[in-house]
């Protein structure tokens, strides 16, 4: 039986380190409007591709027209099973942690594995919520693949840290804090001629 993705995280832990805060990706709601227009549109392809493409099939009729039909039933077939299915599961099997050195991401259903990114070494942080409270918080850690990449332009691409948090701003500002302290202590070691 597979540890539960916190039991996980704990047994990471370095000596001297705690966990500040945990939390779970948010499980989708079936009654969200998001929701409901996708399963639709996913149960619609899947069951109208699969009408039109077992009449060409009855009819001996193989054409160009069959083959977008039999993809497009794999399309609406894969989407319900991401959506009911994969998802759920996903956002299960992932747990978000944050201690006085690290952010740490437990992901993974079968074999869960974990992340860790060191607060010190992020350089930008980002949040996306929603109306409810609840959302994303992306980073920028260039020495901490893969959350730091600039792309052809110049320009820096955050990386998705945290996804589906609930309560994102506080979590944020937990995140935040950390961070800063960090880079503090750094700062001060660098300049510190005891510590040299």
């Amino acid at each position: 039986m597979n540890p539960h993705p916190c039991q996980l995280m704990e047994s990471a832990l370095e000596p001297g380190e705690t966990l500040l805060w945990t939390g779970h990706r948010r499980q989708r709601s079936i009654n969200s409007v998001r929701f409901i227009v996708r399963f639709v549109f996913f149960a619609a392809l899947a069951g109208v591709s699969t009408i039109f493409l077992f009449s060409n099939l009855t009819q001996d009729v193989l054409h160009f027209g069959t083959f977008l039909w039999l993809i497009a039933a794999h399309v609406g077939v894969f989407g319900l099973c991401n959506l009911l299915i994969f998802d759920p599961r996903t956002r299960q099997g992932t747990c978000y942690g944050i201690t006085e050195r690290r952010a740490l991401i437990v992901s993974g259903y079968h074999r869960p594995g974990i992340r860790a990114v060191w607060l010190g070494n992020i350089e930008s942080l980002e949040i996306k919520s929603n109306r409810r409270g609840h959302g994303s918080i992306k980073c920028y850690a260039p020495q901490e693949p893969p959350f730091g990449k600039i792309n052809n332009k110049g320009i820096i691409k955050l990386k998705p840290l945290f996804q589906g948090v609930t309560d994102v701003y506080v979590v944020h500002d937990l995140l935040e804090q950390g961070v800063n302290i960090q880079k503090a202590s750094r700062v001060r070691s660098q300049f510190d001629p005891r510590l040299w």
